[in-house]
C-alpha cells in the first residue's frame, strides 16, 4: 500500500483486497483491519486462548476493549482495568493511583467482563486465596506501570501478551518470571486470513467495533480530541462530496 496519509483514495496490489462481507458497513470494516485484527490475532491465534482459561485486559481503549470482546468469544472470565491518560507524553510515566473513566468501566462490564476495577482493586481482588488463576494478561498500553502489572497478575505458568507500543523499553522481571515459567508474547498486528473471519464475526453479530463516523474536515478537531484523551473506540472519516 503507497503511504498517503489522509487521502480520500489509495491504490492497492489486488493480492491485499479482502472482500467485505454482505451486511458490514464500511465503517465497520474500516475498524477492523486494525482495533479488530490486531487483538484478534494476538489473542486467538498468539496467545492461543482457550475456552477454560481466565483473561485479564489493561487498557480499554479501541484495541483493548475489542481485545476485552475477542477474549470473551474464546475464554472463561475476563477481567478489566483501565486508567485515565492525559496526554501521549504522559503516559509513559502512567500511575497505578490514577483515577479511571467510570463509563470505561461501566462499557467493559457491558461488552462481557466478569469485572472492571482501578488497577489497584483488580490486584487485590486477583490476589486473595478464592481468586481464579489468570492465564493471560493483555497489556494494551505498553507502559511500565501496566506492564509491572501485567506480571504480577498473571498466574504460575500464565502469559502475558504485549499489544501496546507506548514505551520503547519495558522492564522483565528475568528471576521471578523464570521461577514461575511465565512466558513473554508479542504480537503486531495480523493476517489477511483473520481479517476475513474478524469481518465474518462482525456480519454474525458476535462482534461489534465501536466506530464514530466523521466528516474529513473533522480531521484536525479528531486528532486534538485524541491527544486529549477523549475518543471512545475509532473515528472513520468519511470525504466529502462537492
Amino acid at each position: 500500500m503507497h503511504r498517503v496519509g489522509f487521502a480520500e483514495y489509495l491504490t492497492v496490489q489486488a493480492r491485499n483486497v479482502v472482500q467485505v462481507p454482505d451486511g458490514v458497513t464500511p465503517f465497520q470494516a474500516a475498524a477492523c483491519t486494525d482495533a479488530l485484527v490486531t487483538p484478534y490475532h494476538g489473542v486467538k491465534t498468539v496467545a492461543k486462548l482457550q475456552a477454560h482459561e481466565n483473561v485479564v485486559v489493561i487498557g480499554l481503549g479501541g484495541v483493548g476493549m475489542n481485545a476485552l470482546k475477542i477474549a470473551k468469544l474464546f475464554g472463561n472470565k475476563i477481567y478489566a482495568s483501565d486508567v485515565k491518560v492525559g496526554t501521549f507524553t504522559t503516559i509513559q510515566f502512567l500511575k497505578l493511583t490514577s483515577i479511571p473513566q467510570p463509563e470505561v468501566m461501566e462499557a467493559a462490564i457491558a461488552a462481557g467482563a466478569t469485572a472492571a476495577l482501578p488497577a489497584a482493586e483488580l490486584e487485590a481482588l486477583l490476589r486473595s486465596p478464592s481468586a481464579p488463576p489468570i492465564a493471560l494478561v493483555v497489556d494494551c498500553v505498553g507502559a511500565p506501570a501496566t506492564f509491572s502489572l501485567a506480571q504480577r497478575l498473571a498466574a504460575t505458568g500464565g502469559r502475558v501478551l504485549l499489544l501496546g507500543l507506548t514505551s520503547e523499553k519495558l522492564e522483565w522481571e528475568v528471576k521471578r518470571n523464570v521461577d514461575r515459567e511465565l512466558n513473554l508474547l508479542m504480537s503486531l498486528w495480523g493476517t489477511k486470513a483473520e481479517l476475513g473471519e474478524v469481518m465474518e464475526l462482525v456480519r454474525e453479530g458476535k462482534l461489534s467495533p465501536d466506530v464514530e463516523v466523521r466528516k474529513m474536515g473533522e480531521l484536525g478537531k479528531a486528532i486534538g480530541e485524541m491527544k486529549e484523551g477523549k475518543i471512545k473506540g475509532r473515528v472513520a472519516f468519511v470525504p466529502e462530496t462537492s
